[in-house]
Protein backbone atom coordinates (compact mmCIF):
# COMPACT_ATOMS: atom_id res chain seq x y z
CA UNK A 1 0.00 0.00 0.00
CA UNK A 2 1.52 3.33 -1.01
CA UNK A 3 0.94 6.52 0.87
CA UNK A 4 0.56 9.73 -1.02
CA UNK A 5 1.35 13.03 0.60
CA UNK A 6 -1.23 15.70 0.03
CA UNK A 7 -0.65 19.38 0.45
CA UNK A 8 -2.50 21.19 3.19
CA UNK A 9 -5.47 23.04 1.76
CA UNK A 10 -7.36 26.20 2.65
CA UNK A 11 -10.76 27.27 1.46
CA UNK A 12 -11.60 30.78 0.35
CA UNK A 13 -15.30 31.46 0.72
CA UNK A 14 -16.69 34.30 -1.36
CA UNK A 15 -19.54 36.63 -0.52
CA UNK A 16 -22.02 34.37 -2.35
CA UNK A 17 -20.66 31.34 -0.36
CA UNK A 18 -18.75 29.81 -3.29
CA UNK A 19 -15.80 27.71 -2.13
CA UNK A 20 -12.41 28.04 -3.81
CA UNK A 21 -9.89 25.46 -2.57
CA UNK A 22 -6.16 26.01 -2.90
CA UNK A 23 -2.84 24.81 -1.50
CA UNK A 24 -1.93 26.56 1.73
CA UNK A 25 1.53 27.38 0.40
CA UNK A 26 -0.10 29.80 -2.09
CA UNK A 27 -1.85 31.69 0.70
CA UNK A 28 0.92 34.31 1.29
CA UNK A 29 0.66 35.32 -2.38
CA UNK A 30 -3.13 35.72 -2.04
CA UNK A 31 -2.80 37.67 1.21
CA UNK A 32 -0.28 40.01 -0.42
CA UNK A 33 -2.66 40.57 -3.34
CA UNK A 34 -5.47 41.33 -0.89
CA UNK A 35 -3.32 43.92 0.94
CA UNK A 36 -2.17 45.61 -2.28
CA UNK A 37 -5.29 45.54 -4.45
CA UNK A 38 -8.17 47.94 -4.36
CA UNK A 39 -10.30 46.02 -6.86
CA UNK A 40 -10.82 42.40 -7.76
CA UNK A 41 -8.11 39.78 -7.31
CA UNK A 42 -7.59 36.61 -9.31
CA UNK A 43 -7.62 33.26 -7.49
CA UNK A 44 -7.41 30.05 -9.55
CA UNK A 45 -8.92 31.80 -12.58
CA UNK A 46 -11.72 33.40 -10.54
CA UNK A 47 -11.93 37.13 -9.92
CA UNK A 48 -13.28 37.98 -6.52
CA UNK A 49 -13.79 40.97 -4.28
CA UNK A 50 -11.23 40.55 -1.47
CA UNK A 51 -13.28 42.64 0.95
CA UNK A 52 -15.94 39.96 1.24
CA UNK A 53 -14.06 36.69 1.65
CA UNK A 54 -13.26 34.25 4.42
CA UNK A 55 -10.17 32.05 4.44
CA UNK A 56 -10.68 28.84 6.41
CA UNK A 57 -8.60 25.73 7.03
CA UNK A 58 -9.73 22.36 5.75
CA UNK A 59 -10.36 21.29 9.36
CA UNK A 60 -12.68 24.24 9.97
CA UNK A 61 -14.54 23.50 6.73
CA UNK A 62 -15.02 19.91 7.92
CA UNK A 63 -16.33 21.18 11.28
CA UNK A 64 -18.81 23.47 9.52
CA UNK A 65 -20.03 20.62 7.31
CA UNK A 66 -20.48 18.34 10.31
CA UNK A 67 -22.54 20.99 12.13
CA UNK A 68 -24.67 21.58 9.04
CA UNK A 69 -25.32 17.82 8.95
CA UNK A 70 -26.55 17.91 12.54
CA UNK A 71 -23.49 16.54 14.30
CA UNK A 72 -22.11 18.07 17.48
CA UNK A 73 -18.75 17.90 19.24
CA UNK A 74 -18.52 17.01 22.92
CA UNK A 75 -16.02 18.48 25.38
CA UNK A 76 -13.81 15.42 24.82
CA UNK A 77 -13.47 16.41 21.15
CA UNK A 78 -15.48 13.57 19.61
CA UNK A 79 -18.24 14.10 17.07
CA UNK A 80 -21.71 12.63 17.66
CA UNK A 81 -24.80 12.36 15.52
CA UNK A 82 -27.77 14.60 16.21
CA UNK A 83 -29.56 13.62 19.45
CA UNK A 84 -26.92 10.98 20.19
CA UNK A 85 -25.98 10.83 23.85
CA UNK A 86 -22.30 11.34 24.65
CA UNK A 87 -20.74 8.58 26.72
CA UNK A 88 -17.15 9.67 26.15
CA UNK A 89 -16.60 10.37 29.85
CA UNK A 90 -16.67 6.59 30.37
CA UNK A 91 -14.06 5.79 27.69
CA UNK A 92 -11.08 6.11 30.03
CA UNK A 93 -12.58 4.15 32.95
CA UNK A 94 -11.56 0.61 33.86
CA UNK A 95 -14.21 -2.10 34.40
CA UNK A 96 -14.36 -1.50 38.16
CA UNK A 97 -14.50 2.27 37.82
CA UNK A 98 -17.21 1.98 35.17
CA UNK A 99 -19.32 -0.26 37.41
CA UNK A 100 -18.96 2.22 40.26
CA UNK A 101 -19.86 5.16 37.99
CA UNK A 102 -22.97 3.37 36.67
CA UNK A 103 -24.26 2.75 40.19
CA UNK A 104 -24.38 6.48 40.90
Amino acid sequence: MSQELTKEQVCIITQNRAEIWMDKDKLPMILAAIRNETGLIEINGNYINPKHIEILTAQEMENITRRKNGQWQCKWGKWHEQRQRCLCRFDHLTGEELARECQM
